[in-house]
């Protein structure tokens, strides 16, 4: 009886820790990475999709939401390291080549070329430092923060290159690295992700680790948000939003949100107002 009674005893404490065992301790799940993998000839292909939120009245982040219709834009975007190069004689870099093709619709393109290096302290991008910032446009179609925007790609242009414009003053190259990835990667982690304009601060952490499933299997990841409090009042803001989820074969997924944007006329007069959520994610790759 004593024995049956210990055996019991072993039995529930061995069932305890099953129970409490979490991702966490699973051999597996720390298969995580230790740096981009940044090989030529390493391919990444992605499913992408814009979707835009229609609704009747600006509505503050958080609060539920009726849209009143919606729509959907669908592409596909490959990508490749193609060459190894030096810019200005010192900077070593991989190019990234993009190509994106819409699926349906007709929406803005992007693609082109990109300079990538890891280096010990870190995953950085090279962005070259004339591209020019200043508005020549004059027929807007879109409001955010009450600044006027031709498109979504030129708001997310100046969410990600307005901190380049002083740097741009006191830079002697025409190339100037912004870090993607902080190494080692640690959660935890969180470092200047080009907050340097009188108007935006920006900052990237890594906020956690997971194990997210895509099209192209799953993967355990970590979880790095980027930041933003544009205005400079010392707190984040709510109404845009960045996740990118980062394997060992690179980044497998990546979202991106921003709301309370509002549609004007040509006499720059409010139509509607909409919310903006882009998702990409992995559906096949090549990564040695």
């Amino acid at each position: 009886m004593k024995f049956l009674v210990i055996r019991m005893i072993l039995l529930v404490v061995f069932a305890s820790t099953i129970v409490s065992c979490t991702k966490d301790d699973d051999p597996e799940f720390t298969n995580l990475p230790e740096i981009y993998p940044l090989n030529i000839g390493n391919t990444w292909d992605y499913d992408r999709k814009i979707r835009l939120m229609y609704k009747d009245e600006s509505t503050a982040v958080g609060v539920s939401t009726t849209y009143k219709d919606s729509t959907i834009e669908l592409s596909e975007v490959f990508s490749e390291a193609v060459k190894d190069t030096v810019l200005e004689d010192s900077i070593h870099v991989v190019i990234i080549k993009s190509e994106e093709t819409a699926v349906n619709g007709k929406q803005d393109i992007e693609g082109g070329v990109d300079f990538y290096m890891n280096k010990e302290d870190g995953f950085y991008e090279y962005i070259f430092t004339t591209i020019q910032l200043t508005d020549v446009r004059t027929n807007k179609k879109i409001r955010f923060r009450n600044q006027d925007y031709n498109s979504i790609a030129e708001l997310k242009e100046r969410l990600g290159y307005n901190s380049l414009i002083k740097k741009i003053k006191d830079s002697k190259s025409s190339f100037y690295p912004f870090k993607s990835i902080e190494y080692p990667i640690e959660v935890g982690n969180e470092w200047d992700a080009g907050s340097v304009s009188y108007t935006l601060n920006k900052v990237k952490k890594v906020i956690g680790t997971g194990l997210i499933e895509v099209p192209a299997g799953d993967f355990d990841v970590y979880e790095i948000q980027t930041f933003w409090d544009w205005g400079l009042d010392g707190e984040w803001d709510q109404d845009v939003k960045s996740v990118l989820y980062l394997s060992k074969y690179g980044f497998v997924k990546t979202r991106f949100e921003l709301w309370n944007l509002a549609r004007t006329d040509e006499f720059n007069n409010i139509i509607d107002y909409f919310d903006v959520f882009e998702e990409e994610v992995l559906i096949d790759y090549d990564v040695k």
